[in-house]
């Protein structure tokens, strides 16, 4: 019946039918192709499994063989290691007896020497004392001796000053009469004689002490100084600082150059003097012989104090 039906179709329908045909072949084609490729897929997967198994085992053997191996190696090493280590204990129990020994007669023999060198030092010790002993009684005795002869010295320059000071007594008695002398000679003649020229006691007793050349330069100095500190300081800033007032530190500087300054030399008229003149001014003329008198009672009485 199909085969008359495909004879009955036409031309189209017939080309169809062969390209649905066709193409049910080529399916089942690739379906057989694909079964054999996933059956031959198949095949090498397990092969595949197997053999990474028999690998795997293999492995697992070899591993399992070269561990014992391993093992065995390590244990040998152990033991050496040990057996080294006993040795190298045993041996340095050895060197640390000998070196014990070593030190302790080491140690023993210093300490003898430093019992030996200890009793020398003091020996040494003692005999520098003595020394120094006798040294300090040789110096002692020398300081004896000094002190003994500076007081001879001493007293004997204590009875040579003695007797210059009576030297010196006399001649300053002699020398006070001389001028007593000369003083009475002097006031004679200006009795007999009066002329304007003064006594030389009078001249004598207007004399004063000046200060010396380097005493006026050093109080020039300073002068100067304090004239240069003055003219450079700010006074006010000055006396702020001193916590004092302006007018009473300008005040201050003042009165302490004042007491600095330098005065010249003015003659001194001795008050019982000047009362003297006056009364010899105010009092009539005596005669020459009341003169001589009073004198003469004046010598008396300053010979009295002397």
């Amino acid at each position: 019946m199909e085969g008359g039906a495909v004879v009955e179709a036409t031309a189209e329908e017939q080309l169809e039918y062969k390209r649905e045909y066709a193409i049910r072949q080529r399916e089942m084609e690739m379906k057989r192709k694909q079964d054999e490729e996933l059956e031959k897929k198949k095949r090498e997967m397990d092969e595949k499994k197997r053999k990474e198994e028999r690998e795997k085992k293999e492995r697992q053997d070899e591993s399992q063989q070269a561990m014992s191996k391993n093992q065995q190696k390590k244990r040998a090493k152990q033991m050496e290691n040990e057996y080294r280590e006993r040795c190298r204990e045993a041996q340095i129990t050895k060197k640390r007896n000998a070196w014990l020994e070593k030190e302790n007669t080491h140690i023993q023999q210093m300490l003898e020497d430093y019992y030996t060198e200890e009793e020398e030092m003091h020996e040494r010790r003692l005999e520098a004392k003595e020394r120094k002993n006798i040294m300090y009684r040789e110096e002692l005795e020398k300081k004896i001796f000094r002190l003994n002869a500076e007081k001879a010295r001493s007293k004997k320059r204590e009875n040579a000053e003695a007797v210059r000071a009576e030297e010196r007594k006399e001649r300053s008695i002699q020398r006070i009469d001389e001028l007593k002398a000369e003083l009475d000679a002097e006031v004679d003649a200006y009795i007999e004689h009066p002329t304007h020229i003064p006594l030389k006691q009078a001249l004598c007793g207007g004399l004063r002490p000046v200060p010396t050349v380097t005493t006026l330069l050093a109080a020039l100095k300073d002068n100067e100084e304090d004239l240069a500190d003055l003219q450079a300081t700010n006074l006010e800033e000055r006396s702020k600082g001193l916590k004092k007032q302006l007018f009473i530190y300008v005040q201050e500087i003042k009165e302490r150059h004042e007491q600095a300054r330098m005065k010249p030399p003015e003659p001194e008229i001795d008050e019982k003097r000047l009362r003297q003149k006056q009364k010899t001014t105010d009092a009539p003329k005596e005669s020459p012989g009341k003169v001589q008198k009073a004198r003469g009672a004046k010598e008396l009485k300053m010979q009295g104090l002397r």
